[in-house]
Parts: structure tokens; C-alpha cells; sequence
């Protein structure tokens, strides 16, 4: 090799080391800055984490607050994690042990493809049961887990003591068949014309076509009053997050806090969103189809076979709606409630030795708006009914 082939050959290995060492460096200050944004918070909530396998491929994380006495498992609303009850389980495990379950398709659960109806998402809360020996406990749901309550209180009421419905004894957790749901009449309906395409002039057929017509019309009615009544009073979703309520999670907790009557817990908003490496509230960390799949796999649940606790937020906080029209506001909230109302004698007429504690002006996030009430409410039906 000549002299000018040697020099480049030594020129090159040389420019090859000099990029080898600054993408080292680049890594290592990415790393950092990551890490620094990762180690300057850590989620202070007394529990221990672990992970159970429900079904194959599908880990569920289970959070553990400890605590002495009867067991309790806490479910969260749509969109939330376990982590949501980080403040409130501690409080709740001076008299109970208490759990927290993450349903699948959130936080740092397993997201499969499939598995998000109601009685699925119920088979997984029995599987964590059994594999941590779990013997009778008490579970307690806000929101859409009432249809898990429902789906294992109809489906196993010899694997738990009692069911807590927070802001839960909706229509996918008991159905009136007196006066319907929009969202489970249509997917009744759309069920039923299909199989009326292969028994067109089968008359049985056709008198429960018409029964389902005849209830889709009444619950659609319904249905369109209170969005009517939305609209008018303006008392749709917040307009969002400014940029900085989404400078750092705590401006975002401030944000949410004045949404919901309470504040979510950071790690709950971690769960939830991703952090940029300056710290920042990033993209949404749940795919869009675990939200469709949950809704669309929404069952009809009769009657539970256990003591039942809900607690309801009736008339409903709706938080801060400055600028709408104090009349419409009236009209809406009276609306609203009257459909509440409807939907809790029918969850009364249905499961007559429950308890149902109305709490007027809390917001739909019970536990955190009322938290106090909602602890008390809690422990004394517990320990009063064994």
C-alpha cells in the first residue's frame, strides 16, 4: 500500500472512531436527560407491584397498598389505571387489605387485540383472584367497571362478598327493561336484523324485532333530550389542556383537578401520558381501539346475587361552566338528573336489598370529590353487613 492509501486508510479508521465517539455521546446525554426526567420523580404511593397472567400473552398489573383485615379490590373507570387510587387505597388499608387492578389495554397492562367484553374483562379479575388466593373480597369499581361488578356478581357470586358500585350502577351495569339504553338497544337491534335476514317471515322473529324497534325509539328519545340539553347549556367537554397545562404533570394535575372535583394522583396522569424528555405531558398512551372495544362490548346485567353498595353523585357536579346560559343550565342539570334518577330505581326495583347512598353535587370522580364521605360510607357497610 502507498504512502496516500496508508494516510486514508488511518484517516478513516480515525473518522470512524471520532463518530463512533460522539453518537456515544449523544447517547449518553439522551440517556441522561431521560433518566433525569425518569429518576426526578418517583410514584410515592405505598404499594407493591406485580404482574398476573390472565390469559395467554396477557399480564395484568396488580398493585398492593397492604393493610389488615378483609380484602378489598379497587377497579378503575375507563381511561384510568389502578394508580388512580394511589392517595385514596392507604386510606382505605387502616381497616382493609387493599388491591388495585389494572383492567387490560392500560397503563402498563398487556393491550391485546381482543378480550375487552365485559364478561372478559370480568373472567380476568377472577383469574387475578385465583392466582393470588384471594378469598371473598370486596370489590369496589368507579365508573365502567360497574359492568365488571355486574359480570361477576351474576356470573360468580360465590367468589366475593360484596360489590361497591362508585358512580357505577349505570345501564352497563344493570339494564332497564323498562326503558332501555340507546347504545345496548341498537347493538340488541343490529344483532336482531341480522338474523332476520335468514328467517324473514319467521313471525317469533319479527314480534322481538319489533320489541326492539319499539324500545330502541324510546331509549334514542331519551337519549336525544340530554344531548339537546347539552348542547344547549354548553355543558360539553372541556376545551382542553393549554401548553401550559401541559408544561409538567403538575400543572396538568392542576388542570384535571378542576375537571373531575379532585385530585387524580401524578402517577395516574404518568400512566396515562407519556413524558418528553424536558419533562413536558406528551402523547396518550392508550390505543383508541381499547376505548371502542370497551364500549362496543358493553352487555345487558340483570340482578346481582350479593349486598351491594352504590354510591352516586346525584344532581351531578358538571364543575365550572362560565359564560353558558344560568337558565339552560337549570334545564340541563334537571334533565340529567331526571335520567339518573330513572336509571337508580330501576338498579333499586332490580337488587332490592341494595344500599344506594345519593351524594348531591359531587362530581362523577366520587372518591376524589368526596373522598371522607365516600371512605366512612365505605367501611361502615363492610363492617355493618358481614
Amino acid at each position: 500500500m502507498n504512502k496516500t492509501g496508508a494516510n486514508l486508510k488511518i484517516n478513516l479508521k480515525k473518522t470512524v472512531i471520532f463518530a463512533l465517539l460522539i453518537k456515544s455521546l449523544v447517547w449518553c446525554a439522551l440517556s441522561s436527560a431521560q433518566t433525569a426526567v425518569s429518576v426526578s420523580w418517583h410514584d410515592p404511593s405505598p404499594h407493591k407491584i406485580q404482574f398476573i397472567t390472565v390469559e395467554k400473552n396477557v399480564k395484568l398489573e396488580v398493585l398492593d397498598w397492604g393493610g389488615k383485615g378483609q380484602p378489598v379490590v379497587l377497579l378503575a373507570g375507563l381511561g384510568n389505571t389502578a394508580h388512580a387510587f394511589d392517595d385514596f387505597a392507604p386510606k382505605l388499608a387502616k381497616n382493609f387489605h387493599v388491591y388495585g387492578i389494572t383492567r387490560r389495554g392500560f397503563g402498563n397492562s398487556s393491550v391485546p387485540l381482543s378480550g375487552y367484553d365485559a364478561d372478559r374483562l370480568g373472567d380476568d379479575i377472577i383469574a387475578v383472584l385465583d392466582t393470588l388466593h384471594i378469598i371473598k373480597p370486596i370489590i369496589i369499581g368507579h365508573s365502567i367497571s360497574g359492568e365488571e361488578l355486574s359480570s361477576i356478581g351474576t356470573r360468580f357470586p360465590q367468589r366475593v362478598s360484596k360489590l361497591i358500585y362508585l358512580e357505577a350502577a349505570k345501564p352497563y351495569a344493570y339494564y332497564d327493561d323498562k326503558n332501555g339504553n340507546y347504545q345496548l338497544d341498537i347493538k340488541t337491534l343490529a344483532a336482531q336484523l341480522d338474523s332476520a335476514k335468514n328467517n324473514l317471515y319467521d313471525m317469533h322473529q319479527m314480534q322481538t324485532l319489533q320489541a326492539d324497534l319499539n324500545m330502541l325509539q324510546k331509549s334514542l328519545h331519551s337519549t336525544m333530550l340530554v344531548i339537546q340539553a347539552n348542547t344547549d347549556a354548553g355543558t360539553g367537554p372541556s376545551s382542553g389542556p393549554t401548553d401550559a397545562d401541559l408544561a409538567s404533570f403538575a400543572a396538568m394535575q392542576k388542570f384535571v383537578a378542576k375537571q373531575i372535583g379532585g385530585n387524580l394522583p401524578e402517577a395516574e396522569l404518568r400512566q396515562t401520558f407519556n413524558a418528553t424528555n424536558d419533562g413536558k405531558v406528551g402523547s396518550q398512551k392508550t390505543q383508541s381501539f381499547v376505548y371502542e372495544y370497551i364500549m362496543n362490548g358493553e352487555q345487558k346485567y340483570k340482578a346481582v346475587k350479593l349486598p351491594v353498595l352504590a354510591i352516586e353523585a346525584v344532581p351531578k357536579n358538571m364543575g365550572n361552566q362560565a359564560g353558558s346560559d344560568p337558565a339552560k343550565l337549570v334545564a340541563d342539570k334537571a334533565i340529567n338528573t331526571s335520567e339518573e334518577l330513572k336509571q337508580l330505581d330501576a338498579f333499586q326495583a332490580g337488587n332490592p336489598l341494595a344500599r344506594i347512598i345519593k351524594i348531591p353535587n359531587a362530581y362523577h370522580y366520587i372518591y376524589l370529590s368526596n373522598e371522607a364521605e365516600i371512605i366512612k360510607a365505605i367501611t361502615e357497610f363492610i363492617k355493618t353487613n358481614p
